[in-house]
């Protein structure tokens, strides 16, 4: 029942994300955005996606700056598709497709066709990528209580790239490790 749920929810995602990006008038994108602001609230979407949103829009912002710097007039009707274009698809995946998580996505995906090999690649990518993360912030806040506090220095450059090189070193021994297992496992490359 929930796949059927995720899959129709996919496919209603990347149906409405095709004829957002295919409209170009702006009347027609206010539409959209009010459609997808609407969907994000009925379908109780968690309301801290919105500083996802804020967060992106930051970047929009910065490239409709750019573009309005170059000259206001003739690209004022293009930075307003810009930005209702990337907020209506924002919300629309906000709503749609991120409260499924990760590994509900993967799993739709694989059913709808997309190969197996790929689906396990990004969920091993996504896990090996987290890690990394989890142990970057483990060896960030060993430095802090060593009493490192960020500066424009060399010290904090050497730091950090002490920092880069021990979890290049601890990279390397957890995929040693990885390797090892999935030999004893019989399921060498």
């Amino acid at each position: 029942m929930a796949e059927g749920r995720g899959r129709l929810r996919l496919l209603a995602f990347l149906a409405a994300a095709l004829l957002i990006y295919a409209l170009d008038s702006v009347r027609a994108l206010m539409l959209a955005l009010a459609l997808s602001s609407l969907l994000f609230f009925l379908l109780r979407t968690p309301r801290n996606y919105l500083k996802g949103l804020l967060y992106a829009n930051a970047f929009t912002l910065l490239v409709i700056a750019g573009l309005l710097f170059t000259d206001p007039i003739a690209h004022l009707r293009t930075a307003a598709v810009i930005f209702l274009k990337a907020n209506a698809l924002l919300l629309l995946t906000f709503a749609l497709v991120l409260p499924a998580g990760l590994l509900e996505l993967l799993r739709t995906l694989e059913g709808l066709g997309l190969p197996k090999r790929l689906v396990l690649l990004a969920l091993l990518s996504y896990r090996y990528l987290t890690t990394l993360r989890d142990e970057y912030e483990k060896l960030k806040r060993a430095a802090a209580c060593r009493g490192f506090e960020p500066s424009p220095s060399l010290r904090t450059y050497r730091t950090y790239g002490y920092l880069l090189g021990a979890l290049t070193a601890k990279s390397l021994l957890k995929a040693k490790e990885v390797y090892k297992a999935m030999t004893l496992r019989g399921l060498e490359g």
